[in-house]
């Protein structure tokens, strides 16, 4: 079930994005959680490029985040499913990272695009020493392996600032938007982009 259930969410995420650039409303990326079971799937990167084919979507917009565990359960297996979809233009994200068991020896062998900062790292920010260190760290080495980091659970301005002054220029969570149905997405993002 999770497989023809990923490939509805996968066919109907990129469809509504093209349909949102073909306005004018300039979406640079479109981030689709996948799991182990679907990445494993026989015929998985061939649904991949289907659906970018058939939606007439960029490679380059499409982000698939995977979880930690996911990279480490079998490494063989997963690295050239990751390799055939990166050489299509696809791009990759390790979501709540700082969770899972993945050493950073292993985390260079992957064709990663972005750390997308578990949300448990940044609940007391301002009152723990700890975790302010972990998030200033997993920022400057996604930096130094030139990846994008996302610090996600951002509920106060002192969170982002924080991130602001840390050089993490992007954040999700209740502060910036709360979860939106299709309609009330496609209103806040016709209200991002400037009338004319």
């Amino acid at each position: 079930m999770i497989i023809s259930i990923g490939e509805w969410v996968l066919r109907k995420a990129c469809t509504d994005t093209k349909a949102w650039i073909n306005q004018g409303i300039p979406i640079l990326s479109l981030a689709v959680n996948v799991s182990i079971i679907q990445l494993l799937h026989k015929g998985f990167c061939d649904l991949v490029r289907t659906v970018l084919t058939n939606t007439e979507l960029s490679p380059g917009i499409l982000e698939l985040e995977l979880t930690e565990s996911a990279l480490v359960a079998d490494e063989d297996a997963i690295l050239p499913v990751l390799q055939q979809l990166k050489a299509t233009g696809v791009k990759f994200a390790i979501d709540d990272f700082g969770t899972g068991y993945s050493s950073l020896s292993r985390l260079r062998n992957y064709p990663i695009d972005c750390l997308k900062i578990d949300k448990c790292f940044m609940e007391n920010i301002d009152e723990d020493p700890n975790n302010a260190s972990i998030v200033s760290a997993v920022i400057n080495m996604a930096k130094g392996m030139d990846m994008k980091v996302i610090s996600e659970g951002i509920e106060t301005e002192n969170q982002l600032e924080f991130l602001k002054r840390n050089g993490c220029s992007k954040a999700q969570g209740y502060l910036l938007s709360y979860p939106l149905t299709l309609s009330k997405t496609d209103e806040f993002l016709r209200n991002l982009v400037p009338k004319q």
